[in-house]
């Protein structure tokens, strides 16, 4: 007994090298794409200085859990990178133990025979280093689906532990514990809503058919409870009006969503489970239009077969039945339920794979002398794969090359990202021309002119950058940045007055706030008024934190105006 003790003990401790070998190299690369809107602007993580100012995000309807745990990151160490990573990875180490864990205790209770630990191990091993979990974990954004992982396992762990036990007392704690997880599961992201679906079949699995009802129950209760807001979600994401404002998306039509989520389940993330070749931050999937379309209908019939034979199995094999479950009873299933503008992402799988690393585990013990090998093989093939995926999300520029090189055809958003890339990294010729094959495919999107508008307004083109900011205008008075732009050249021309119009016109559109007490405090500065000049600029560099170029370069406008009026601060 001791030495399955140690054993087990050692085998954890591999499947936590295995995991800082892997991810270890990504605790210095940047925020990049939804980072920096989602985090790094967002008023609530950055305005948070304390442990308490950052408890406000608990306040959140939407996913209050892993908004405190950005604000409380922030709150501690600022928008540190390592610290942010290091969160990720620390929520990924836990959630590959919770896995390693969660097989042991399905293999002993139902694998006599085998050693729990080898299969156990086998599914770590998988979840650990599968590079289709790298945007859940490498991805700062990603975290809400990691966090969501870490009690959703952390929920089936615990009430597996509850139903070991035969005391009554501690089954009760543990029962309790597995509630309060289940809940910071959903706290996490609403996704989660499909954990009491899994933990019932596990109980169904073991016999316990009377609690598994009540558990079927609660979904659908949660959903009436929340109905109010869930409509209201829905109506917000079906509408997609911040992609719909900047010419990027239209509205999400709800029956094709559906279908398409339903063929992306099979033909998009079990086969990149299977062959991780392809992946990307903006990965093309069409969308289906018809229920008649073949792959669909393919689709349609290879679930089909896996409910099949997970009923068939749950009598003589229940870790094949349940392996099967998690996979296809997962928050996959919620995403088919509120269209969302983007039909796939790597990271929604996250949770889902839990059924995947079971499967891939209980098939290496088809074959029990081969298995260990096997997984030595596949640990160091998953590892490999995995530290070359990281890579991608070193910058900007690799992570949409590569979404470039593998998008569908006439695909804007890796050209118009990829751009937006070259440009940050001062590439500008690089950019344009990103944006000029932008327009090739469509000339009707505003936020190519508003990025081509700032190239040419940092170049000192502004007539050029002037013409192509009021054309990004003309197509959508609802975008912000151009008027922020409009603002700076006017500026430069001395014209403080149309310069604080624009800046609240900015301000009404709903611009960065750093950027509208920016350009505020340029045009207070010309007119004189130094004092509301100097104050729009504190304001500025207070929120402008994590954007280092910008924060300097208040800084030094700011530390140019104290010296010019002689004020010391």
């Amino acid at each position: 007994m001791r030495t399955t003790v140690i054993s087990s003990r050692t085998l954890a401790l591999v499947l936590v090298l295995l995991v800082i070998v892997a991810y270890g190299g990504c605790v210095n690369y940047p925020f990049v794409y939804d980072d920096l809107s989602g985090i790094v602007d967002n008023p609530l993580i950055s305005g948070a200085e304390t442990v308490a100012q950052a408890s406000r995000a608990l306040l959140e309807t939407w996913r209050p859990a892993t908004r405190f745990t950005y604000a409380l990151t922030h709150a501690l160490f600022g928008f540190s990178k390592p610290a942010f990573h290091a969160t990720n990875l620390a929520a990924h180490i836990l959630n590959t133990l919770l896995v390693f864990g969660i097989a042991i205790r399905l293999a002993k209770r139902w694998m006599p025979g085998f050693n729990p630990a080898h299969f156990g191990f086998a599914a770590g091993m998988i979840h650990a280093v599968h590079p289709l979990y790298t945007e859940a974990v490498t991805y700062i954004s990603g975290r809400s689906s990691s966090l969501r992982g870490l009690f959703y396992f952390g929920c089936l762990f615990l009430v597996m532990r509850a139903e070991e036990s035969r005391n009554t007392v501690p089954q009760s704690l543990w029962f309790g514990a597995a509630a309060i997880s289940g809940v910071l599961a959903w706290e996490a992201k609403e996704e989660a809503i499909t954990l009491p679906i899994i933990v019932a079949i596990f109980l169904i699995l073991a016999g316990f058919r009377k609690p598994a009802a009540a558990l079927m129950a609660l979904p659908l209760a949660v959903v009436v409870a929340h109905s109010h807001a869930i409509a209201s979600l829905y109506r917000t994401s079906v509408a997609n009006e911040g992609l719909v404002n900047i010419g990027m998306g239209t509205r999400v039509e709800t029956l094709p969503y559906v279908l398409t989520e339903i063929k992306a389940a099979v033909f998009y993330y079990m086969s990149q489970f299977v062959v991780p070749l392809t992946q990307s931050v903006d990965p093309y999937f069409r969308t289906v239009q018809s229920i008649f379309e073949p792959g669909f209908l393919i689709a349609v019939a290879i679930l089909a077969i896996l409910v099949v034979i997970a009923v068939r199995s749950s009598r003589r094999q229940p870790v094949l039945t349940f392996s099967i479950a998690a996979l296809l009873v997962s928050p996959l299933l919620a995403y088919a339920v509120i269209p969302v503008p983007d039909l796939v992402a790597e990271h929604r799988i996250y949770v889902a794979g839990l059924g995947f690393d079971l499967l891939i585990a209980w098939m290496l013990t088809r074959a029990p002398r081969l298995m260990l090998p096997s997984i030595a093989v596949l640990a160091m093939a998953l590892t490999a794969s995995t530290i070359v995926r990281n890579s991608v999300w070193g910058s900007e520029v690799t992570l949409w090359r590569q979404a470039e090189r593998n998008s569908g055809r006439n695909q804007i958003r890796p050209h118009l990202n990829l751009g937006a890339a070259f440009q940050v990294a001062g590439q500008f010729d690089a950019a344009l021309e990103e944006y000029r094959h932008s327009l090739s495919i469509r000339q009707d999107l505003p936020l190519v002119y508003s990025n081509m508008g700032t190239i040419y307004l940092g170049q000192a083109r502004f007539d050029e950058a002037e013409a192509m900011l009021k054309r990004a205008v003309e197509l959508s008075p609802s975008m912000s940045q151009p008027y922020i732009n409009l603002a700076s050249i006017d500026v430069h021309r001395k014209k403080a007055d149309e310069a604080l119009e624009y800046a609240s016109k900015a301000e009404r559109a709903g611009a960065a706030a750093y950027w509208v007490h920016f350009v505020r405090a340029e045009a207070l500065t010309l007119t004189g008024q130094f004092d509301a000049a100097r104050a729009e600029y504190e304001i500025a560099a207070k929120l402008s934190e994590g954007h280092r170029a910008l924060h300097d370069e208040i800084q030094s406008r700011l530390s140019a105006l104290r010296s010019q009026t002689g004020s010391v601060k």
